[in-house]
């Protein structure tokens, strides 16, 4: 509320010369309202400013959930005094006094009740209360308004003058509170005035098109860390201390333990100490500058010969110089007071010649080079053609430490070649997409390629290609450790193909003794590089062994006149747990005497016994989900001689042979009786003849 004006009026009593002015106690009301209340209004906001003159200080009950406010006295922006009375009281209502009304005694605590979890501006305003009971007309007595008001949102606290900010007040979730107050984040604190100014305002006089008024020049108050604050309004504003004539007065001693000086500082010698400045620490003596030195010998001089803190640069990060050790030992180091500092020196000249850090007396393969255009460093050299370029006469490395120096890569170049290497023994990473590890070296030789533990030479978790897209054929080599053959799987090869085709080979080259080929078309073909079926051998026979017994095995044979079906150590099983049936076109039994011995001819007496022997039956198979009816033989039930030894199966070229000789028994048989009836029949006739005739002539 800035430069409250009110007008100000008073009654008059009594004129000279005139007749007495009836007066009451009305006029001395008015009087009191429109002369003595503004006039002190007036005085408290133009002499005094707003804020807490004396007391009011504020602390926590013990038990941690009242605010505690102590008597005192404030002015308002109004100019309003307001008294905290110890023999008064205190309106702690929601809503305004008069509207509402909540007296409190001494002592005048506020709960906190309703702003659990807030931050609160606890603030007091002028109230008065009419106390009818207290004379004849009753008297306004000062009950000052107390109040936790909120810092932001609804119902915020707003800076109209009428209130005053005693503190802030923290409250938990519990209830329980804590005052402080000021807080540099938040727009209003705790403001002084009267014996104490926060802060003391200086105005000075000043025109603005026309209009003369006046304006802060200067403010002094206390300091955000404590000490005090002294600034002026204006950026071009100075500030001046000198004698009340404006020459210079004897002396000015500032004892601190640090003076700093933010701008430049320029000392102006006077007639008498002829440009000699001495402060403890400091001497400027003649335009050589000691720091820490009362006798500087050069430009500037730092420190007085012992180690220690020389130089202290300071910006938002500090950077110090550093004297430690002595003879050769003796170093000075640049350091700096936060992590991740950096020095950086910049060289800039019309030749661009670039900036050279080098020890003294050493050749220039030991310094480094940093051009001025680029950004580009040269170690031992000085045209870098890279960010960063080291070049030696010899091998020359970069080497990268870790964990104090347990764990190194090297990368460089030396007459073999380029090298990148881990110097310890340990595993080489290299990481891409989001620093996710691609390729694992081993430290034993194991390459992993999508997982860091290979378990073989090379350990690839995924797609792994070889070869360039349409223009050139991928092929995998394998070495021979013990000096045989070289070994090549390969897409090849390129030219003249009806489709695509990968081998198997053996040889100096790919291709030079194919193996297998597997074609576009899903043929594969062994010993041939064209098969026409789904599986193309060419050789002698393909073999098939029992995974227990090498001596029980199977061969399919083309070495011969003749394909040959040949099992060894064992029957020959066709479909044996089909359901289906087994069709063999132009079935041929071999039965040559080439392949037999012990040759006897079956008697026909065996073989009708035999034949008594056979058991025909019908029989549906347990396995058959069908049920499909059969007739047959069961082989428990027939001779052993028809029967294989386990008497799981029969042989139907031996029953063929019983039944032949049986038949042959029988047709033997059928001759005999054949020629005995047409015996008879050649016998019988004449007599049939005769025995006719004798019939006829007698009929």
């Amino acid at each position: 509320m800035d430069n409250p004006t009110e007008v100000i009026k008073r009654n008059r009593y009594f004129i000279e010369g005139a007749p007495d002015i009836p007066h009451s106690s009305r006029n001395h009301a008015d009087d009191f309202q429109e002369y003595h209340d503004p006039l002190t209004r007036m005085h408290h906001a133009h002499l005094h400013d707003l804020g807490i003159a004396g007391g009011l200080g504020v602390s926590v009950t013990a038990e941690g959930n009242q605010i505690e406010v102590q008597p005192g006295v404030a002015v308002d922006g109004r100019g309003e005094l307001i008294a905290l009375s110890a023999d008064g009281e205190a309106d702690i209502s929601l809503t305004a006094p008069g509207e509402e009304d909540h007296q409190i005694a001494f002592p005048f605590r506020l709960g906190t009740d309703g702003h659990t979890g807030q931050t609160r501006y606890l603030t007091i305003q002028f109230a008065e209360r009419l106390r009818l009971a207290q004379g004849a007309g009753g008297k306004l007595e000062q009950t000052p308004w107390l109040r936790l008001q909120p810092v932001a949102g609804d119902g915020a606290f707003v800076d109209d003058g009428f209130s005053i900010v005693l503190a802030i007040v923290d409250i938990d979730d519990t209830g329980i509170a804590s005052v402080r107050e000021r807080d540099p984040a938040l727009p209003h604190n705790r403001r002084l005035m009267g014996a104490w100014f926060s802060p003391l305002r200086i105005h000075r006089a000043i025109t603005v098109d026309g209009t003369v008024g006046h304006t802060t020049a200067a403010e002094i108050g206390p300091g955000e860390d404590g000490g005090l604050h002294v600034s002026v309004a204006e950026t071009g504003d100075r500030m001046v201390l000198d004698h009340a004539e404006g020459g210079n007065f004897a002396e000015m001693t500032v004892r601190s333990d640090l003076t700093r000086f933010s701008g430049a500082l320029s000392v102006q010698g006077g007639q008498h100490n002829q440009g000699d400045l001495q402060v403890d620490g400091l001497t400027l003596l003649q335009g050589e500058v000691g720091i820490g030195s009362a006798t500087p010998d050069t430009r500037l001089t730092v420190g007085d010969g012992a180690n220690g803190d020389l130089l202290r640069l300071n910006g938002q990060g500090p950077w110090k110089f550093v004297a430690s050790g002595s003879g050769a030992e003796a170093a000075l180091d640049l350091q700096t007071e936060i992590d991740g500092g950096r020095l950086r020196v910049l060289a800039q000249d019309a030749t661009n010649t670039p900036l050279q850090v080098q020890t003294a007396n050493t050749s220039r393969d030991n310094a480094v080079y940093l051009v001025p255009t680029g950004g580009q460093v040269g170690i031992g050299t000085t045209d870098p053609n890279r960010h960063l370029t080291l070049e030696g006469n010899s091998g020359t490395f970069l080497n990268v430490r870790a964990n104090n120096g347990a764990r190194e890569i090297l990368l460089g170049a030396d007459s073999s070649g380029g090298i990148v290497s881990t110097m310890t023994n340990h595993d080489l990473q290299l990481r891409a997409g989001g620093n996710r590890t691609q390729v694992m070296i081993k430290a034993d030789g194991k390459v992993g390629i999508g997982t860091t533990a290979p378990s073989t030479q090379l350990h690839v978790t995924e797609k792994m290609a070889v070869g360039l897209n349409f223009r050139s054929g991928g092929a995998i080599t394998f070495f021979p450790p013990d000096g045989f053959a070289f070994f090549h799987i390969d897409n090849g090869p390129a030219g003249g193909r009806p489709t695509g085709r990968l081998r198997i080979s053996h040889g100096n080259q790919p291709g030079d003794q194919e193996l297998i080929s597997i074609l576009q078309n899903r043929n594969i073909g062994i010993g041939t590089a064209t098969p026409d079926v789904r599986l193309h051998v060419k050789g002698n026979r393909i073999r098939l062994t029992n995974a227990g017994d090498n001596n029980r095995f199977v061969d399919l044979r083309a070495d011969g006149s003749a394909l040959d079906l040949e099992s060894r150590g064992g029957d020959l099983f066709i479909n044996n747990h089909g359901l289906t049936n087994t069709r063999i076109k132009n079935f041929v039994n071999i039965s040559s005497r080439d392949f037999k011995d012990r040759i006897v001819d079956l008697s026909s007496v065996e073989a009708e016994h035999l034949l008594g022997e056979l058991h025909p039956v019908k029989y549906r198979l347990k396995s058959d989900p069908h049920q499909n009816p059969h007739i047959g033989f069961v082989a428990e039930d027939l001779p052993p001689l028809l029967t294989t030894p386990d008497r799981k199966a029969y042989k139907p070229t031996d029953i063929l042979a019983v039944l032949t000789m049986v038949i042959q028994r029988l047709q033997e048989r059928i001759n005999q009786l054949t020629e005995k009836v047409n015996a008879v029949s050649e016998s019988a006739i004449p007599e049939m003849t005769k025995g006719s005739d004798e019939y006829a002539r007698t009929a």
